[in-house]
C-alpha cells in the first residue's frame, strides 16, 4: 500500500478508504499477500463505466438547468387566468 500511496499521492492512511471505494466500484479488487494489495480491473471497462456516469451527470445538469430557466409560475398564461379565477369567485360569494 505505501508504494500506491506514494505513486498516486494520497496519504498513507487514507489509501484503504480510497482503495474501498474503488473496490465497491469495481475498479481494483484488493486481496491479502502479507499485505493488503491491489489489482486494477480492466481499464476500458472502468473508462466505460466512467463516461456513462459522466453522461449521466451531464442529462441531469442539462435538466436542472432547464428547470432553472422556465419561466415562474405567476408569470405564465395559466396561472393570470387561474389568478383571474379566484377573484371572479371571491367577488361573487
Amino acid at each position: 500500500m505505501t508504494e500506491i500511496a506514494e505513486v498516486s499521492e494520497v496519504p498513507g492512511p487514507r489509501i484503504y478508504d480510497v482503495l474501498r471505494s474503488l473496490a465497491d466500484r469495481e475498479y481494483v479488487e484488493t486481496y491479502e499477500q502479507d499485505t493488503l494489495r491491489a489489482r486494477a480491473h480492466s481499464p476500458a471497462d472502468v473508462l466505460d463505466d466512467l463516461r456513462g456516469r459522466a453522461d449521466r451527470f451531464e442529462s441531469a445538469a442539462e435538466e436542472i438547468e432547464e428547470r432553472w430557466e422556465q419561466p415562474e409560475l405567476e408569470s405564465t398564461k395559466a396561472s393570470r387566468l387561474a389568478v383571474e379565477s379566484i377573484r371572479v369567485v371571491g367577488k361573487n360569494t
